[in-house]
């Protein structure tokens, strides 16, 4: 039992990495929480944290031990909840997101979810950096375009349309004043890189401002600094109100699909593949795409 609990220890500081962090998350005082990781050490004989006054990382040889404690902790959970059939949730989801997956819609999924398990938390990690999901102990990741990898296992939430957009100024005083013939003649904005599947021989004009963010993309469209390949998703409002104004082409533009990846079927404990399954059938109420 001292061995499970040095164990659970340790995942924790690795997750957190903070001693002082890991022994308010386990309700243990910081010098109980540093005498498992040394009595751990010491049975390994082998040193897993690099630690100083400020940061504490893993060594290679905690950072291999780590993976492999996260497997193991994942396969007991998942057989606990296999045997007991538990249909009373608990316990943290970790959920990594793209920054410009939009707020609101995630936002009530979750909150609906956690209103039926009340013992469920959640932590959302907003960034467009690939994540390990097993290595950073991440249990769903949510993510737009190509898949990249074939290690996850993927759901498709669906499609959404990109469009080509114009601030109204920009549409009025250069789009028709101009009377372009080829959009491939205005600068472009393409956070999500659809240009060079649909060059073919055009040769575009080059944007001296390039973002991959879309949200910046549609902001700097709003500016009137070129044409936005945009999800229509996130311009309904401002196509509403007339800020942004849909360019007509002939250029065909690809779907955006958007999927929810996770590591194995096998080890998916109950709570995540709960909200998987609540999260695909919100899709019609809360569209995140």
């Amino acid at each position: 039992m001292s061995h499970f609990s040095q164990l659970l220890t340790f995942i924790e500081v690795a997750n957190t990495q903070s001693f002082a962090e890991a022994s308010r998350q386990l309700s243990l005082s910081t010098s109980t929480v540093s005498a498992r990781i040394k009595a751990l050490e010491k049975k390994l004989k082998v040193r897993l944290f690099n630690r100083n006054t400020r940061t504490v990382t893993l060594t290679d040889e905690g950072d291999l031990y780590f993976t492999q404690c996260q497997s193991i902790l994942k396969q007991l959970i998942n057989l606990e909840d296999t045997i007991t059939q538990k249909e009373h949730l608990s316990g943290r989801i970790r959920l990594t997101i793209p920054l410009d997956l939009p707020a609101k819609p995630l936002t009530h999924i979750i909150s609906d979810f956690s209103a039926l398990n009340s013992e469920i938390s959640f932590e959302v990690i907003a960034t467009d950096e690939p994540q390990d999901l097993i290595s950073n102990n991440i249990d769903i990741a949510i993510r737009g375009g190509k898949l990249t990898t074939l290690s996850l296992i993927s759901r498709k939430i669906g499609e959404g349309e990109l469009k080509f957009y114009a601030s109204k100024n920009y549409y009025e005083n250069i789009i028709n004043k101009k009377k372009c013939s080829h959009i491939a003649e205005l600068p472009f904005f393409d956070p999500l890189n659809t240009l060079p599947a649909l060059a073919d021989g055009i040769s575009f004009v080059k944007n001296p401002i390039k973002t991959r963010n879309i949200r910046l993309a549609k902001e700097m469209t709003l500016q009137s600094c070129g044409v936005g390949i945009l999800p229509e998703n996130l311009c309904m409002e401002e196509l509403k109100n007339e800020q942004l104004i849909e360019v007509e082409s002939s250029l065909k533009l690809p779907k955006l699909p958007l999927y929810v990846l996770y590591p194995s079927r096998d080890h998916l404990p109950l709570r995540v593949r709960k909200f998987i399954d609540f999260l695909m059938g919100s899709q019609e109420k809360y569209p995140l795409i």
